[in-house]
């Protein structure tokens, strides 16, 4: 369920295999920021109609809610603040980001998504990328 892993999840699925959302962990000097990095959903019926992450996942286990646009907007929102937190602040070392979905605005990517799906699979960070202390974003 989408609603454990926010706002920070970490799972050992084998002693070398790990999920993670929103966790940051220090090798050496070099800061690992990892998160899923929810999109911004704006066409919310659009998109549900047509990404199937919307008709198979399950928000909330208890009461059986289904994963909807809201939920993916409030998981942006946590990712967002997570990051923001960390890369406005200098940190003594590099900063690798390592996120599930990418920063940047649907122009950079040469995608051509049927309907124009783009804004489900990308998020322009733009601006923010300006401010935060990146060094290399996988």
């Amino acid at each position: 369920p989408i609603r454990k892993v926010v706002p920070t999840f970490e799972y050992e699925v084998a002693p070398n295999i790990h999920y993670l959302n929103n966790v940051v962990i220090y090798l050496g000097n070099v800061r690992m920021i990892f998160t899923t990095l929810w999109t911004r959903i704006f066409r919310s019926e659009f998109i549900e109609k047509r990404i199937s992450d919307f008709h198979h996942c399950i928000y909330d286990e208890r009461t059986w809610v289904k994963y909807k646009a809201i939920h993916h907007n409030a998981c942006h929102k946590e990712s967002y603040s997570f990051l923001s937190k960390l890369l406005t602040k200098s940190h003594q070392g590099p900063s690798v980001v390592v996120s599930h979905y990418v920063p940047f605005e649907a122009s950079y990517c040469d995608y051509d998504f049927e309907s124009d799906l783009s804004e489900f699979f990308h998020v322009d960070l733009s601006d923010a990328l300006e401010n935060w202390h990146v060094d290399h974003w996988i």
